[in-house]
């Protein structure tokens, strides 16, 4: 797994992650999943495949790989009930057969004009 980016998740990430030759050496094709947890491993949500055969935006939940190579994922920062996750340090798990991979990463929550303070405009912004 590559670094994730924007880091920190601001609240939506991409997911790169490298499938090497070597783990299709037996010609046959490797399921791939990828997990966002908590700090205490609670699942949190499924990353969506970016670029994938069978199509964007389909679950990285046991989705499979043909050929190696560089691939991405991608998180829209909402939990499995599409609810926005808190700001909090998540762990992305990827899971290619027996071999497991984790990534520590951080979610802020998107920044919000104040209510309190109306927005004011500077001389020559009009």
């Amino acid at each position: 797994m590559e670094q994730n980016y924007p880091e920190p998740a601001n609240p939506d990430t991409y997911i790169p992650f490298v499938l090497e030759e070597r783990i299709f050496a037996a010609g046959e094709p490797k399921l791939v999943t990828i997990r966002i947890v908590n700090m205490l491993g609670q699942l949190v949500a499924i990353p969506r495949a970016v670029g994938h055969p069978r199509g964007s935006n389909v679950p990285v939940l046991n989705l499979r790989y043909t050929e190696p190579g560089r691939k991405q994922a991608y998180w829209d920062g909402r939990d499995l009930q599409g609810q926005r996750v808190p700001t909090a340090v998540y762990f992305a798990v990827l899971q290619v057969g027996d071999q497991v991979e984790y990534w520590r990463f951080s979610v802020t929550a998107p920044r919000r004009r104040s209510r309190i303070f109306p927005f004011f405009r500077r001389r020559g912004d009009d």
